[in-house]
């Protein structure tokens, strides 16, 4: 959610911790983005907010700079024991006015809406307000988070928080709301009185995805047969191509053994070299053409490091994981993701080249980390060396690239963490329902 621009979100959850893995990214978003932040809480605390936001990122620096705010519920929503609309607009308004005048870009805010269950004054009208909240759009460049625990309010009542807000988040996942309605129309339907102009847009609406069913049907077959046709010829390329490298490389190993003149030893090594590199770079392409093409399967975590301490010849891999046996699921190239995240990592400059493998439970999934001591990598290149062809220390450009590629078929994400000038530190972050622990 780091690209959002003058959105009025809501967030579904079913636990109260849950809320968190909405908020999380909202909020580390703006700090990227240079935007004041607002956390109108309820049942929550400063203290869970900050914790949550540390597990992810050090964001002391943002917290030292008050470029986050808390405020609670009573100070706000239900200032002087009620909740009034015309109030809490203006209340918006405000605190948006405030974070422009304080040099932030924009401003992004989020807020509980437990206190509804607390039938003060006023509280019958959050339906109502959330519709209006729509009001202060275009102008405004706040994102507005509003934060709804699916066991507090009945189903209908949702229904209506979703038909007011134009944005979504649904079981973690950001969705533009196609049942999204404008105020007029939401107020007048709370009211009983349906619109004609919903009605026509409503049967206008089935029609249209009809249409694009159909049609996304017919290019998803076309599509299917072209992929098939270009992964037949692609690897027959790639085939032939190994084979002509193959056989480059043999003869050149061949004249080495018979060639005495030393400049002639050394074009011939250059030769073998270099078609070393080719049959790593035709490694590569062979692996990502099988990107969310091979099964996915159950991996378990101290079975996949020892097979990838002895293909990559790591003399020590400590493993901590402190969950006990550790299952993830992903694609069937995890296992070469894993290789390459290992294999990138560099070592010291002498004394210990231990490799240490860690996993933890965060509210947003399981942390995996392969971690080293050594000269880590510069704060600048952290998110370069994930790029295509990107080469640094032990990385040849195609392996971290691919790693993250493997790793994003399977809904991961991966960065690189470490203290720069003292460990390097890859972190795998698995969501929930990937994994198991037992």
């Amino acid at each position: 959610m780091t690209g959002l621009r003058s959105a009025h979100i809501a967030s579904f959850f079913k636990r109260d911790a849950d809320q968190f893995k909405s908020v999380v990214p909202f909020v580390l978003g703006a700090f990227d983005r240079n935007e004041k932040v607002f956390c109108i809480l309820d049942r929550s605390t400063e203290e869970q907010v900050v914790d949550s936001l540390m597990r992810i990122r050090d964001v002391q620096s943002q917290l030292d700079a008050h470029q986050i705010t808390f405020l609670s519920s009573r100070d706000t929503y239900l200032k002087g024991g009620t909740f009034e609309i015309d109030r809490m607009l203006a209340a918006w308004k405000a605190l948006e006015q405030r974070a422009l005048s304080e040099g932030y870009s924009a401003m992004r805010a989020t807020g509980e809406t437990a206190w509804y269950s607390t039938k003060a004054p006023g509280v019958e009208q959050l339906r109502e307000y959330e519709a209006r909240l729509n009001e202060i759009y275009p102008e405004s460049t706040s994102n507005i988070l509003c934060l709804y625990n699916e066991e507090i309010f009945d189903s209908g009542y949702l229904l209506d928080i979703i038909r007011a807000h134009p944005k979504l988040v649904v079981r973690g996942e950001l969705c533009v709301n196609p049942y999204f309605m404008p105020t007029n129309e939401l107020l007048s339907c709370m009211r009983g009185v349906v619109p004609k102009g919903v009605f026509e847009r409503t049967s206008t609406d089935i029609l249209k995805r009809a249409r694009l069913a159909t049609i996304h049907g017919l290019e998803l077959r076309d599509s299917r047969k072209v992929m098939k046709k270009m992964a037949v010829i692609g690897g027959t390329a790639l085939d032939d191509i190994q084979s002509q490298v193959s056989i480059v490389d043999f003869y050149a190993e061949l004249a080495m053994d018979s060639v005495k003149d030393q400049p002639a030893r050394g074009y011939l090594e250059k030769i073998a070299g270099n078609c070393e590199a080719i049959q790593k770079r035709l490694d590569f392409m062979r692996s990502y053409q099988l990107v969310e093409r091979t099964e996915f399967r159950w991996w378990d975590l101290k079975d996949l490091f020892g097979h990838v301490a002895e293909r990559s010849g790591e003399n020590s891999i400590e493993m901590d994981l402190k969950l006990g046996n550790v299952r993830v699921w992903a694609d069937g190239l995890f296992e070469k993701a894993v290789q390459s995240l290992s294999e990138s990592v560099p070592g010291t400059r002498g004394g210990s080249d231990r490799l240490i493998v860690k996993s933890s439970e965060l509210r947003s999934g399981m942390l995996i980390s392969i971690e080293r001591e050594g000269t880590g990598i510069p704060a600048g290149l952290k998110s370069r060396i994930f790029e295509c062809g990107y080469r640094y220390g032990r990385s040849d450009g195609y392996g971290l690239f691919l790693a993250s590629e493997i790793l994003k078929s399977a809904g991961m994400t991966v960065q690189e963490t470490g203290a720069p000038g003292k460990e390097t530190r890859f972190e795998i972050l698995v969501p929930h329902g990937k994994f198991l622990v037992s």
